[in-house]
């Protein structure tokens, strides 16, 4: 949605349902899937937002956890999604990100406050 008043393009709503390899054994698939659906919202804020985890049995070898555990798969759906609805919208992905950035008074879809300690400095692990 473009704000007319300053041009800014705001985001509406999400509503993701990630799929997880677990392959033939689960191992840590459930804990896995669930950094990744604590992750998917990114560092931008959606006014609307709804996801679900699905963990699959392949007949793959396990696909046990590994480094990020289940983070950056979270967080790289996002990142599509942005350069999708950029291309798609016709707006810079740049400032689609930044008018969409969490803001002190902004809440994630879990309820965690940034508030006041927030130092505005982002760590992604």
């Amino acid at each position: 949605i473009v704000d007319e008043e300053n041009g800014s393009v705001k985001l509406h709503a999400l509503d993701v349902r990630l799929y997880n390899n677990g392959g033939c054994n689960f191992d840590l698939t459930g804990p896995v899937l669930d950094r990744a659906l604590f992750h998917v919202d990114n560092c931008y804020y959606w006014p609307n937002f709804h996801s679900v985890g699905t963990p699959c049995k392949t007949s793959q070898p396990p696909h046990t956890a590994f480094r990020g555990f289940g983070g950056p798969q979270g967080m790289v759906v996002t990142e599509h999604i942005m350069d999708h609805l950029a291309l798609a919208c016709n707006v810079s992905g740049d400032q689609l990100r930044r008018d969409n950035m969490y803001t002190l008074d902004d809440a994630t879809p879990f309820g965690m406050r940034f508030g006041l300690s927030f130092t505005g400095k982002w760590n992604v692990p």
